[in-house]
């Protein structure tokens, strides 16, 4: 099932090194995108469009700090309203997203891998609640030629179901050579620099 969402592609810019990042989004809200750190244990603000609003540390062992992230250990949500981050680990959940015509669910599962705790998704599979039909989501790219995702990690975003995931920089360019790509996406790739910016994010608003 392709024709379920509409897909929108966003870039973090990177006005200063302090916004590059090697990690992912952990939380997007009405207003803000959030994102984890890996190499500095920071968490990152930036606006639905993508510019850099603001940044913090609490790494370090005090009792109102947080031990440096690994890997997908830890789990951040934000609540925009209080303006609080919450930063946590679970042991095992599903996530079910119903809003609207499609029920999207994640399977998490705890591991350790070479004694490093992480949360892994496992599988994400969806539900037509008009048809009852099963399926694996699935999100075509219309600005990439060829190109589609189907590993979806989800958030409720008002009254919507928000999905994304990410192109890489270097592949994009590729394709912008190959003439694989156009429309606005061919734009945005026209102005980054593979060795100097983010990733381009694809979000995927669910119809």
């Amino acid at each position: 099932m392709t024709d379920i969402a509409d897909v929108t592609y966003v870039h973090l810019s990177t006005e200063n090194d302090e916004y590059l990042y090697k990690g992912g989004i952990c939380d997007i809200t009405e207003h803000t995108i959030v994102v984890r750190d890996n190499s500095s244990s920071s968490i990152l603000f930036f606006s639905r469009d993508g510019k850099p609003k603001s940044r913090f540390n609490r790494k370090g062992e005090g009792p109102e700090e947080y031990s440096p992230f690994v890997g997908n250990q830890r789990m951040i949500i934000y609540d925009e309203d209080a303006d609080e981050v919450y930063v946590y680990a679970s042991a095992k959940s599903i996530m079910v997203y119903s809003i609207g015509r499609y029920q999207l669910m994640s399977d998490y599962t705890y591991v350790n891998r070479l004694e490093r705790e992480a949360i892994v998704p496992q599988k994400h599979y969806g539900r037509d609640k008009l048809t009852g039909e099963i399926f694996t989501p699935k999100i075509t790219l219309p600005d990439y030629k060829g190109a589609y995702f189907s590993d979806l990690a989800c958030h409720v975003v008002g009254d919507k179901i928000l999905a994304f995931n990410y192109l890489n920089l270097y592949a994009l360019k590729q394709a912008y050579n190959d003439n694989k790509l156009s429309g606005k996406l061919k734009e945005l790739v026209a102005t980054l620099n593979e060795n100097e910016d983010n990733d381009v994010c694809v979000f995927a608003t669910f119809k």
